[in-house]
Order: structure tokens, then C-alpha cells, then sequence
């Protein structure tokens, strides 16, 4: 495989990428720089996350995946360089074309995670922000237990009363 193009430090602070090109005819090489600066900060900021940070191409293929991914990368069955699965790919796509709510949940080892899904059409990728939310699905079927149990024991209307704040309840009921 070719080695990747060099890149070298700029003025105030730019970074290049080099791109070599040789011209037989004049039997010389131009040197071509395009300015990654941005490119270098977008990719640097992720790593330090301590949440889920992965990047995907438009064809499906997952390209970056921070430190904190490992989990979400079971999930989503994919490792960096890898094709995400047709099905997989087409539920992040889905999302992302929800305006109202671009976000899909996948599970993997007990642990759940909400998956924030963003097109960056400046870098032709789709990025996926995760945020665990396994403890607010547990205090969420722990609820609904909590609910079933109690209307088990009370008739709807006491419950209710006794979710907005009554204390003393002295109805009759035949």
C-alpha cells in the first residue's frame, strides 16, 4: 500500500497535507498542499470524549471510532474500516432523516445506548453521538412495576390523587 501523503505544519498554526505529483516533462515534482486544519481539530476533539463518538461514510462504512465506541461498535456489528450491515446502515440513515427526533437505540452486553445521528455533508459523513442511557431505561421499567403494583392494591382514581400530593384519603366505597 502507498504511504499516506506527509503533512506539515503551516503558518499560524495550519496544517497541509502534501499531495506529490510528478511531471515527466519537466522532469520535476509539484507539490500540491490543501489546508486540513480543520479536518485535524474535528478529529482530535472526538477522542477525548468520554462518550461514544463514530463516524460513518455515505456508503455505510464506518471510518472513525473513539475510545469510548467499543460497546456501540458491537451493537452496530462493525469495527473501523468495516461496511455496517444493509440493515443496520438503513436504520441510521432512517434516523437521520427524522428532523423531529434523529436518534435510534442499540443494545449490547446489558448496556443501552441512544444514538444521536448527524449528517456532515462539509465532510460527506454521517456522525453518531452516543449517551448511555441504561440507568434511565431501569428507573423506567421500575416505574411502570411500581405503577402496576400500585394499581394492583388501589383503584385508579386513589392512585392518582395520591400521585398529586393528598395525604388523607377518606372516601366511602360500597
Amino acid at each position: 500500500p502507498a504511504a499516506p501523503p506527509p503533512e506539515v505544519p503551516g503558518a499560524g498554526g495550519r496544517t497541509y497535507r502534501l499531495t506529490p505529483v510528478r511531471v515527466p516533462e519537466f522532469d520535476v515534482v509539484n507539490l500540491y498542499g490543501q489546508d486540513v486544519t480543520a479536518e485535524k481539530a474535528i478529529d482530535r476533539f472526538p477522542i477525548q470524549n468520554p462518550n461514544p463518538v463514530l463516524r460513518l461514510s455515505r456508503s455505510g462504512r464506518l471510518t472513525y471510532a473513539n475510545p469510548a465506541s467499543v460497546l456501540v461498535q458491537k451493537a452496530l456489528g462493525a469495527t473501523v474500516g468495516d461496511q455496517l450491515a444493509p440493515a443496520v446502515f438503513a436504520r441510521i440513515v432512517e434516523a437521520c432523516e427524522t428532523a423531529d427526533d434523529p436518534t435510534l437505540e442499540v443494545e449490547t452486553d446489558g448496556t443501552i445506548y441512544r444514538l444521536r445521528v448527524v449528517s456532515v455533508y462539509e465532510f460527506d459523513s454521517i456522525n453518531l453521538y452516543g449517551t448511555d442511557i441504561t440507568a434511565a431505561r431501569q428507573v423506567e421499567r421500575l416505574n411502570a412495576e411500581n405503577e402496576a403494583l400500585l394499581l394492583n392494591i388501589l383503584p385508579r382514581s386513589i392512585a392518582d390523587r395520591l400521585r398529586g400530593g393528598e395525604t388523607v384519603i377518606a372516601d366511602r366505597f360500597e
